[in-house]
């Protein structure tokens, strides 16, 4: 009895629970009973549902009818080679093999390049987009060394808005504007090589990303 007593002496004094009991009875969260989920993938399937995925460029997809790297990548795209979904989770795997692939320069155009490294990349541009709402997925970035990211990208090549990515050893949040602002923040390498929770909501005035 006098164990519990300390234990319950303990927790009246936690953070958490004192905000709990301040809140449980507001009205705090009814925003929460308004939301619509208008997109989600649980990777349930033996295969990437192509419904909802492109595994391209949304422009390559529409415009070049095929795929291609940018400038700065070492790796092509394949269309499903590099994909692999056991548990409901999706893997993209990065493989060292040679192969042959366009790759864009915005001062050259496209042209051909040899590869050393294959990839892949989802693209939901021909089944959803939306202005507006809360974006979120459960990710393993993997070797912050590497370049791994989860973004929004306009019509154009801006606005662009990385909700997460890992390069130069860290995860970064970024937004690159029309105007060609920028703003990046680094929190560090510690969230790469583990699964998190990445969010971004967007509202007409501002933008939260956690």
């Amino acid at each position: 009895m006098f164990k519990e007593i300390q234990e319950y002496d303990k927790l009246k004094k936690n953070k958490d629970i004192i905000w709990y009991f301040k809140v449980k009875d507001s009205d705090k969260f009814d925003i929460l009973k308004h939301r619509e989920l208008t997109f989600s993938d649980e990777f349930d399937s033996e295969k990437l549902d192509t419904k909802k995925w492109l595994t391209n460029y949304y422009w390559g997809e529409k415009l070049l009818k095929d795929r291609y790297s940018v400038e700065s990548d070492l790796q092509t795209y394949t269309e499903k080679e590099n994909f692999e979904i056991r548990n409901s989770i999706l893997k993209i795997n990065t493989k060292p093999q040679r192969i042959s692939g366009k790759v864009w320069s915005a001062a050259q155009g496209f042209s051909t390049k040899e590869f050393t490294y294959t990839s892949g990349l989802i693209n939901s541009g021909n089944s959803f987009r939306q202005k507006y709402g809360v974006f979120t997925a459960k990710i393993k970035l993997g070797n912050p060394l590497q370049k791994s990211a989860f973004w929004m990208l306009a019509d154009k090549i801006t606005p662009h808005l990385d909700i997460c990515r890992t390069s130069s050893g860290k995860v970064w949040f970024d937004y690159f504007s029309s105007k060609g602002n920028a703003s990046k923040t680094s929190i560090g390498s510690r969230y790469s090589n583990d699964y998190f929770i990445y969010t971004l909501e967007w509202t007409s005035d501002n933008l939260f990303g956690k």
